[in-house]
């Protein structure tokens, strides 16, 4: 039997078309769906700029921030209405950004102003003691989500900052 077209050399070909074919789907697939400008994002809600994580991540953020120990019960239940109202908050904040122009370190703020309410009324509102089925409390997240957001906005001060001088030296 002749190597080149022995039954390894036909099953690596298939193979290697199968596995260039799913490549080509995946790719396809996740420009689909991370698409800006034409994107679901875009066709379901005007949101033309940004991509799906930019509504989900900071809405996962205050649902935790709710829920602190994953479990059902109260929390959970309470905190899938408030995930859902801050997505709504989150389209609304983005569609009317692309109305007004506002720049993205703009949304930023807003988006960081949303997660630090939140997290200040389970800061005051909470218990000090985690119960099983019982109310919201103070926990760790809610402290490492204030650190985060306060980096956020550092880091989108900063960042503005480099480019501004960067921009003045350019033209310079």
């Amino acid at each position: 039997m002749d190597p080149k077209n022995g039954i390894p050399s036909r099953l690596f070909q298939c193979i290697s078309k199968f596995a260039s074919s799913l490549d080509d789907k995946l790719r396809i697939g996740d420009f689909e769906m991370n698409r800006t400008a034409g994107g679901f994002l875009d066709r379901a809600f005007g949101i033309c700029r940004h991509s799906y994580e930019y509504l989900a991540l900071p809405a996962l953020v205050v649902g935790i921030i709710i829920m602190g120990v994953p479990e059902f019960g109260t929390r959970l239940y309470l905190a899938v209405p408030v995930f859902v109202a801050v997505l709504i908050i989150f389209i609304l904040l983005a569609r009317l950004s692309i109305r007004r122009r506002l720049s993205v370190s703009t949304e930023l703020l807003l988006q960081v102003t949303v997660v630090f309410g939140i997290a200040g009324i389970v800061w005051m509102a909470g218990g000090d003691i985690y119960q099983k089925g019982g109310g919201i409390y103070r926990h760790f997240f809610v402290l490492a989500a204030f650190v985060v957001c306060t980096a956020l906005v550092a880091a989108g001060f900063f960042t503005g900052w480099v480019l501004n001088k960067l921009q003045i030296q350019k033209k310079l």
